[in-house]
């Protein structure tokens, strides 16, 4: 349990006290002020707003032409003819809404209460309205279900699979291997065992190695524009071993120092590494995610999971979350049924994840 526990309930107990009195509302923006547990994935990404599904994303990619401007006649007034040799293409916005309605009859708070108001008394000695926190509570844990749909949808999404929540579109892990990137093998991916597939720090090291250098010479490439979205799974053996061998490690990895993190002892963690320059940023909500899902878990155990280990190389503006607003990536509308006793909780989000360039190199 965090440390701001009664806060953030109390304050949420201010918000529904509203709504409890018989007011329906739309609280996108007060419900999704903080985050318990599951970061905002907006945060993090880049938001596209004004996006319609059938809109076309236009991209002009050029090089530099080092054959043009040929030499002169200087005996005449003519010049050279030349062409722009630009490569025209698109792709589409297909945006896809997912959401849940969820019900709660009223009357059924004290018995089901009881467990939680005696761990909420320890942190929050005052007497309250347990109906009040006890529905702040269950807004909270729906809305962190909504935040963690969305990254669901940005990373794993995959129209080749059954489940209903992964089937209408392709996220960027499966956009990246499809896609006309630079690809690394990372062979441990293929074990079959849990406990197998996890990397050794050496080989992330060596990984990542070969992920930039795919993409050393390419004219788009620069580190201080890119950065590599690693799972949780894979950074954390990396990182412990570069704390261990950092005579090895210094001429590559680099800390991001913060004044926040310049008074603790500089070791590296997933807050502040970086590798040859490029900032690695990890997401565990990812990794919770895999180990999750049913068609992506392998069973659960020691099975072996999808794609544990993975280490996407692009920059902010190549990971876009398209959307018609921001208000529909977290919709949340809250109402109180006076004659039912019941709470009704309606929540979607319309968006789509998009690689938009094939300007990238995946290790998967």
């Amino acid at each position: 349990m965090n440390t701001t526990f009664e806060s953030n309930f109390n304050e949420f107990a201010e918000t529904i006290q509203g709504i409890v009195a018989g007011n329906s509302s739309t609280i996108s923006k007060a419900i999704f002020t903080k985050s318990y547990g599951v970061s905002d994935l907006t945060t993090s990404h880049y938001i596209q707003t004004g996006v319609k599904t059938g809109e076309k994303i236009p991209i002009i990619t050029s090089e530099a032409d080092f054959t043009s401007n040929s030499y002169m006649d200087e005996n005449n007034c003519e010049y050279n003819s030349c062409n722009l040799d630009l490569n025209y293409s698109s792709k589409e916005w297909r945006l896809k809404q997912f959401g849940c309605q969820y019900e709660f009859c009223t009357k059924k708070f004290d018995d089901e209460f009881a467990a939680f108001y005696g761990t909420f008394k320890i942190y929050n000695p005052q007497e309250n309205d347990k109906g009040i926190i006890y529905m702040a509570f269950l807004i909270n844990k729906i809305k962190e279900n909504l935040l963690a749909a969305q990254w669901r949808n940005a990373y794993l999404a995959d129209e080749s699979k059954k489940a209903p929540y992964l089937n209408k579109q392709n996220g960027y892990l499966v956009q990246a291997q499809a896609g006309g990137g630079l690809k690394v093998d990372i062979n441990e991916n293929l074990a079959t065992s849990y406990k197998d597939q996890l990397m050794t720090g050496e080989k992330v090291f060596d990984t990542l190695n070969n992920l930039i250098d795919s993409v050393s010479d390419e004219p788009w490439y620069d580190p201080s524009n890119q950065l590599i979205k690693m799972s949780n799974y894979m950074a954390k053996p990396f990182i412990n071993w570069l704390n261990e061998k950092t005579e090895r490690a210094a001429g590559y990895c680099e800390k991001i120092y913060d004044t926040k993190l310049i008074q603790h002892v500089p070791l590296w963690n997933k807050e502040n590494i970086s590798f040859r320059g490029v900032k690695i940023i990890v997401h565990r909500e990812i990794d919770t995610a895999i180990k999750q899902i049913p068609e992506l878990n392998g069973g659960g155990g020691n099975n072996p999971r999808e794609n544990p280990n993975f280490a996407l190389l692009t920059s902010r503006e190549n990971l876009r979350i398209g959307t018609s607003q921001k208000d529909d990536l977290n919709y949340f509308k809250v109402v109180f049924d006076n004659v039912n006793d019941k709470l009704i909780v309606k929540t979607n989000s319309t968006m789509e994840a998009k690689l938009v360039t094939d300007e990238y190199a995946i290790a998967i």
